[in-house]
C-alpha cells in the first residue's frame, strides 16, 4: 500500500492576495507576511492528494502553489483550483521548501542534488550536485541561491546558471570527529548569511565572499 498525503487549502473570507515565495516569507526568515491574513475561514476550498507523505513548506507565487513529497516529486498546483498545471520528478525524496525567484524554483533533494525548474513549465534549468542529501530550503536573493548540505558545506550558486560561486564548509564534529552538515536553512540579512550546523555552531558568513565572521557553539542535547 502505497503512501500518500494531501495539501488543503482553506478558503477565507475575503479572499486576501497571500503569497509565500520562499521558507518563513523571505530570505531573513522573519515568517512575516507583506499583506494582510485572512479575517475568517471559510472552510476547504480544495484539497490535493500526492504520492507520497508530505514534510516541506509550500510556496506560493503568482497564483500557484509549489509543494514537495517524499515521493520524489515537486508540484506545481493552481491556487484556485487546486488542478496540478505541472510535476518534476527527482530521483530521490523532497524534505526541501522550495523558493520560487525570477521565474525559477529552487529546491534541494535526497539525491544530493539542487534544482532549479522553471516556474511556469516545470522543465529543469539546472541542477548542482552536493556530496550529500540537501534538506534545507534555499535563500535565494541578489542572484544568488544559498543552500547547506549534509556533505557539511553551505554553497553560494548562480541562481541563473547554478554554477558554483563558494563554498563554506564546517567544521567536524568534536565528539565523533566526523563532518557534519547543515541542515538548517540560511537566513540572508545586509550580506551575511547565517546558517545553523550540526557540529553545533552558528555561522555568520560573509555573503560575497563565503568568509566566515564569526560563529557561536551551542550546547549539544
Amino acid at each position: 500500500m502505497k503512501n500518500a498525503a494531501v495539501l488543503l487549502l482553506l478558503a477565507s473570507l475575503p479572499t486576501p492576495a497571500l503569497a509565500q515565495s520562499t521558507f518563513h516569507g523571505n530570505v531573513a526568515r522573519t515568517g512575516v507576511y507583506e499583506s494582510a491574513g485572512p479575517a475568517q475561514l471559510g472552510g476547504v476550498q480544495w484539497a490535493f492528494k500526492t504520492g507520497g507523505p508530505i514534510v516541506a513548506s509550500p510556496a506560493i507565487a503568482d497564483g500557484v502553489v509549489y509543494i514537495a513529497s517524499l515521493s520524489g516529486y515537486l508540484y506545481a498546483i493552481d491556487q484556485r483550483s487546486g488542478q496540478e498545471k505541472w510535476k518534476f520528478k527527482s530521483r530521490m525524496p523532497i524534505a526541501s521548501s522550495p523558493a520560487v525567484a525570477d521565474g525559477k524554483v529552487y529546491f534541494g533533494a535526497g539525491d544530493g542534488n539542487v534544482y532549479a525548474v522553471d516556474a511556469k513549465s516545470g522543465i529543469l534549468q539546472w541542477k548542482f550536485a552536493t556530496q550529500n542529501v540537501v534538506h534545507a530550503s534555499p535563500a535565494v536573493t541578489g542572484g544568488t541561491v544559498f543552500v547547506g548540505s549534509w556533505d557539511g558545506n553551505l554553497y553560494a550558486l548562480d541562481a541563473e546558471t547554478g554554477a558554483q560561486k563558494w563554498v563554506f564548509e564546517a567544521g567536524r564534529d568534536p565528539v565523533y570527529h566526523n563532518q557534519v552538515g547543515f541542515q538548517s536553512s540560511p537566513a540572508v540579512v545586509d550580506g551575511t548569511v547565517y546558517v545553523g550546523c550540526r557540529d553545533a555552531h552558528v555561522y555568520a558568513i560573509d555573503a560575497a565572499t563565503g568568509r566566515k565572521k564569526w560563529d557561536y557553539p551551542t550546547s549539544k542535547s
